[in-house]
């Protein structure tokens, strides 16, 4: 069980008699596996660089090289296993000159600056003969398994399964796995904004935030994934914009659930556990939406944890019986905190499971009754604020899709396999900062908080441009266009096949992302796509004789493989 970490960039404690204790104290010798910008120690600034696991930032630079002249790599630098779209598992050969850096994966230049902080340079296989120079950054944690326990190899190889099977627009992407001797490395989606201990937020950011952690919650719940270690240091800022995003990181110690069944394995951290995780009586995920609440609790009261703070707190038999029977009180800062902000973490902070929320429970009743709830205490206490940063504007107010991208959807569609597979590659390699409102409009279109969207919901969607004067969308077109975007057929449209869909008529197929896409699906860097290519990519999704007849349709010179110039008409054709 992991202790509490710092509460940086805060003010003093609560006032009130009985508020929680400041977050603070100490860990225990569990390696913590945050992603990206805690330090270990109780500082009042955090840092852009995880000193607690070797988490790199990367910089994707590529050299200008034209793709007609592109030479094959070496074919013994490494082997590349395709696990899913635009996820690869690189193994280097033992073979490989020693010369290199055992502290760096293929590719990458490392250097320690006067600081101690280690920053890796990184030019990954994709994207590495582009006409220009590109410049991309990730996050790159790195692990050396000759000094973790099994438990911990356990733990990362866990994180690295769960990682694959999640996309959603608050979670962390994990674009890349390296093994090279005892080294391991995960290339993710770089999050450069800090974690939530780094603001001090006000309650209609808080609201914001948590209607994002509660999103990403319940989509993790509906693929039975209990996050299991929630907390405000695994929740982290897109970027360093004041109404940046948050995403949810570290699933190192996440578990795949089986439903109606206790889990029972003691992890997390102290200041966001649930009672029933400390009494060893298992737990549900409904332990996440505890530490939801908890979370919401550190962040209204400026610091203060509602129950326990750190280990010397479970020699307290008064703090352990206040956590059994949920017994908390609002004082302090909660002076200014909204009635529904209150009800919130009552709801959350429930002793028993059965009477605690559920994570959709939770956030259907933040948006009806705490968005404007935080309103209307703003407007009491800074009412020239509330005009400024007005609660829920980041997700509440409905996206539409509009005439162009229904079109584009339309025509998606309508595309060849191969084609809807080279764009739902993109998408998955695409930098999704740069996405805009694309991300929000996804969210907006789940009304059921689920984390997809389904049929009923897409309909819902299109008829709101039926009703403003959209031809042709009758429901049988409707449905139509649904099961030509449900590219793995699972009747729901989940986050990397709706920017598959709209990636044409936003603009968003460049010069670039074509590149990194090619080296994705060359998973063999031989300059091609190939029959083999493509067989591992789609798996068992395809037999061979259909494989074959893909790479037949768009082999225009008849050599049995597809270069650059053939992709690109591909993904430029109808």
């Amino acid at each position: 069980m992991r202790g509490g970490g710092g509460w940086g960039g805060r003010g003093g404690g609560g006032e009130g008699e009985g508020e929680g204790e400041k977050r603070g104290g100490d860990k225990t010798d569990e390696t913590d596996t945050n992603t990206n910008t805690n330090t270990d120690t109780n500082t009042d600034t955090n840092t852009d660089t995880n000193t607690d696991t070797n988490t790199d930032t990367k910089t994707d630079t590529n050299k200008s090289k034209s793709h007609a002249t592109r030479r094959p790599r070496d074919a013994g630098s490494g082997v590349i296993d395709m696990v899913d779209p635009g996820s690869v598992v690189v193994s280097v050969s033992e073979s490989e000159s020693e010369s290199e850096s055992e502290s760096d994966p293929p590719g990458v230049d490392g250097n320690v600056d006067s600081d101690g902080t280690r920053t890796s340079v990184y030019s990954p296989r994709f994207g590495s003969t582009s006409p220009e120079k590109l410049a991309r950054t990730f996050a790159m944690k790195t692990v050396n398994s000759a000094l973790m326990s099994k438990e911990e190899i356990v733990e990362f190889e866990n994180e690295i399964a769960i990682l694959r099977e999640i996309d959603h627009p608050n979670v962390v992407q994990l674009f890349e796995c390296y093994t090279h001797k005892r080294k391991m490395w995960l290339v993710m989606e770089m999050l450069g904004g800090g974690d939530l201990t780094s603001r001090d937020l006000d309650e209609c950011r808080i609201v914001d935030v948590m209607e994002q952690i509660l999103s990403a919650l319940c989509y993790l719940h509906k693929r039975n994934i209990c996050h299991r270690d929630l907390k405000l240091e695994n929740v982290m800022f897109e970027s360093l914009n004041k109404d940046s995003g948050v995403k949810l990181i570290d699933f190192g110690l996440s578990e795949k659930f089986t439903r109606n069944v206790k889990m029972h394995k003691a992890c997390g951290t102290l200041y966001t556990a649930a009672p029933e995780l400390l009494v060893g009586s298992g737990y549900t995920s409904q332990s996440d939406v505890w530490s939801a609440g908890c979370c919401a609790y550190v962040m209204l009261s400026a610091g203060q944890v509602p129950f326990l703070k750190d280990h010397d707190d479970l020699k307290d038999q008064n703090r352990l019986d206040n956590l059994r029977t949920a017994k908390y009180k609002f004082g302090g800062k909660f002076k200014d905190v909204s009635k529904a902000g209150r009800e919130f973490i009552s709801f959350c902070l429930r002793a028993h499971p059965g009477s605690r929320w559920t994570a959709k429970e939770a956030l259907v009743y933040l948006k009806d009754k705490w968005v404007p709830g935080a309103a209307e205490k703003m407007k009491e206490l800074e009412p020239a604020k509330l005009e400024e940063t007005p609660p829920g504007t980041r997700k509440y107010a409905r996206k539409r899709m509009n005439s162009v991208m229904v079109k584009g959807i339309r025509d998606f569609a309508k595309f060849g396999d191969f084609k809807k597979k080279i764009l739902v590659t993109m998408a998955h390699t695409m930098d999704k900062g740069e996405l805009g409102e694309l991300g929000e409009m996804f969210i907006s279109m789940d009304t059921d908080n689920e984390g997809t969207i389904s049929p009923k919901e897409f309909r819902e969607a299109l008829m709101l441009q039926r009703e403003k004067g959209e031809k042709g969308l009758t429901d049988e077109v409707i449905s139509e266009i649904f099961r030509g975007l449900d590219h793995d057929e699972s009747g729901q449209l989940h986050y990397m096949e709706f920017l598959a869909a709209v990636a044409e008529s936003q603009g968003l197929i460049t010069q670039e992302r074509l590149i990194e896409t090619f080296d994705r699906l060359d998973s063999d860097n031989s300059g091609f796509i190939t029959v083999d290519n493509l067989r591992e990519i789609l798996g068992t999704d395809f037999d061979d004789e259909v494989v074959a007849e893909l790479v037949k349709g768009a082999d225009e010179n008849s050599d049995g493989r597809i270069d650059y110039e053939e992709f690109c008409k591909i993904v430029a054709s109808a």
